[in-house]
């Protein structure tokens, strides 16, 4: 696949969201029970290959660590580490981990689950406001945060979240990526400095004294520092993540590579919260991204857990309104609006069709409506019905109804039918 088309295939992402690597592709030879296809993805210390599954028919990912580092204890157990890692986690939102073993000129390789889709910084760097909404995005938040929660429930952290580290696929499904910097809290050496070792455009800044892993533009403080890290250091940069959706620029923002750390380093935040302060967005979303983004851990929440609790609560609460606005439209438009099933009879009706027909709302809903329906218009009906079953996109007709008095009432009828769930939303009005 072109590692240019914005899609990504693997737990290393290709795409326009991601730098390139011009170094030569890497070649491996088919081993064992995988045959190896092609790269689609590298990072600082691993090629992907997409392969196929011998035994089980299957396409996969195999990661496999780069020529380069194959003498390197430390590389080599970094690289192992990753596997270990993501091995313990087993959630929807975290690729699988097949295998590990060894390739014939003893590389270290993992095979893993072949995730498809598209980056969610590739999402924000090309978002329509017309055609992506903000709800959808923060969909695929709310689901990076309930992965997070899971994950420091199993004292991990990941040290390198960020919108190029998640994959959203085209039925919902979305991952989060790239643990090659992820360390288990329970294991003494966490608390120290990260190793030299890491995966492409993490490594981020080096002199004599210092070691910064992870990704400047979203990174906390203390990470930034080489200081000691834990889960709040992974909810600094969800409060990171959900900053960019909500004012479309991460925390830190400069013109080099050494601006950027220092602002990190530093923990300079006012730009940024005065941006989220003029987004216009949900003001308990502002408060979230902001009480994540804290300079000192202390006053951050204590893991991703309370990030996954909040977003329920604000989905709930959009729900909510949502219902709210469509019931109060539904009951106070002069118009007859229905819901209608496949089955031929009314689902909701509003207060309308009681006034303008006289029969009682039990009455509506426990009869075919087609009974309702004088008897020389019920074939012009049934036809309407046939190109809502069709999936028509908006259907026009009229016919007349029988009222509880014996008079016939003339409607003239809009409808559109959602076929997979066998309904119909119709508006009707009275004709003259």
């Amino acid at each position: 696949m072109d590692s240019t088309d914005g899609s990504s295939l693997s737990e290393v992402k290709i795409g326009k969201s991601n730098p390139v690597d011009n170094t030569p592709p890497q070649t491996v030879e088919t081993f064992g029970r995988y045959d190896l296809k092609n790269e689609i993805g590298r990072g600082g210390m691993g090629v992907v290959y997409r392969a196929l599954d011998l035994e089980l028919n299957r396409h996969i990912a195999i990661k496999v660590l780069r020529e380069e580092y194959k003498g390197l204890p430390e590389a080599i157990q970094q690289f192992s580490n990753e596997a270990a890692i993501m091995g313990r986690l087993q959630h929807p939102g975290i690729a699988h981990i097949y295998q590990c073993g060894v390739t014939d000129d003893e590389r270290p390789f993992h095979a893993m689950k072949l995730v498809n889709g598209e980056t969610l910084g590739y999402i924000l760097a090309n978002r329509d406001e017309k055609r992506d909404s903000r709800v959808s995005i923060l969909g695929i938040f709310a689901a990076v945060a309930q992965a997070m929660a899971y994950t420091h429930a199993k004292e991990i952290v990941h040290l390198d979240l960020k919108p190029a580290n998640v994959m959203a696929g085209a039925f919902g499904e979305v991952h989060v990526m790239d643990w090659g910097l992820a360390r288990c809290l329970d294991v003494e050496s966490t608390q120290k400095n990260l190793n030299h070792y890491s995966l492409e455009n993490t490594t981020v800044f080096e002199d004599e004294s210092n070691h910064v892993h992870g990704t400047l533009r979203y990174m906390a403080p203390e990470q930034a520092r080489a200081d000691t890290v834990d889960k709040r250091t992974d909810v600094f940069c969800l409060g990171s993540i959900l900053c960019e959706i909500l004012t479309g620029k991460p925390p830190y923002v400069g013109k080099d590579r050494f601006r950027v750390l220092m602002q990190a380093q530093c923990g300079i935040l006012a730009p940024a919260m005065k941006r989220l302060d003029g987004c216009g967005a949900d003001p308990n979303l502002i408060r979230l991204a902001k009480k994540c983004m804290k300079s000192t851990p202390d006053e951050r929440p204590q893991d991703a857990s309370y990030v996954a609790s909040e977003m329920a609560a604000y989905s709930d609460s959009v729900q909510q309104r949502l219902q709210q606005d469509m019931a109060r439209f539904f009951e106070l438009s002069l118009d007859l609006f229905c819901i209608a099933g496949f089955d031929g009879f009314f689902r909701r009706v509003n207060e309308n069709f009681t006034r303008v027909l006289g029969y009682t709302e039990e009455e509506l809903l426990t009869k075919p409506f087609a009974d309702l329906v004088y008897e020389k218009d019920r074939s012009r009906t049934i036809d309407a019905m046939g190109r809502l079953f069709k999936g028509e996109p908006v259907v026009h007709f009229r016919n007349r109804y029988v009222a509880a008095d014996g008079k016939l009432v003339q409607l003239e009828w809009s409808a559109k039918s959602i076929v997979n769930e066998s309904v119909i939303f119709a508006v009707a009005r009275v004709v003259i």
